[in-house]
């Protein structure tokens, strides 16, 4: 009994932060979400977290509204200024294993995003510039997710210091 009544104090905190979701774009390095004519969105417009059977793979060749007839939301938050947008489900929440998506539906701009699979203990942390844009309003994904400038400067450094590098090896 002493053995059954520890593993609850013990599993039942642990069941409280088991799955569930962090989203957001406010950090200068995780990316944006823009219009297809790269432009934000305005503060009126919503995106919707939530979740569907399969995961990017899955979704492969099925359109928007397919994948949004399939999804179920469990959240939906506006934009804020500057075209950021955070969201959050709550921890435990959502069952370990499932697949996490973003739709924004705002007529003639949409989008359906995956964000992931719930880990079996945590929250998903995701962010733009790890979601995979699976459907959009243009031709390919247009509601495309864009590095921060930091991380073109980053890019540029690594390459810089990799071809300097070399040439000191070569010499």
């Amino acid at each position: 009994m002493k053995k059954l009544i520890l593993s609850l104090i013990v599993a039942a905190p642990l069941s409280v932060f088991a799955t569930g979701l962090s989203f957001q774009t406010l950090a200068p390095t995780v990316g944006d979400i823009f219009q297809s004519d790269e432009s934000i969105f305005a503060t009126t417009a919503s995106i919707d977290f939530g979740i569907t059977a399969y995961d990017a793979a899955g979704a492969a060749g099925k359109d928007f509204a397919t994948i949004q007839s399939e999804f179920t939301s469990s959240v939906s938050s506006n934009f804020v200024g500057g075209g950021n947008v955070t969201g959050a489900i709550s921890a435990g929440a959502l069952a370990a294993g499932a697949h996490v998506w973003a739709i924004i539906d705002e007529g003639a701009q949409y989008g359906a995003f995956y964000l992931g699979s719930t880990p079996s203990l945590g929250v998903l942390a995701s962010n733009p510039q790890v979601a995979t844009a699976v459907v959009g309003t243009k031709v390919g994904n247009n509601l495309y997710t864009v590095p921060e400038p930091s991380t073109a400067g980053l890019l540029a450094g690594l390459l810089a210091l990799g071809s300097v590098m070399l040439r000191r090896r070569a010499a």
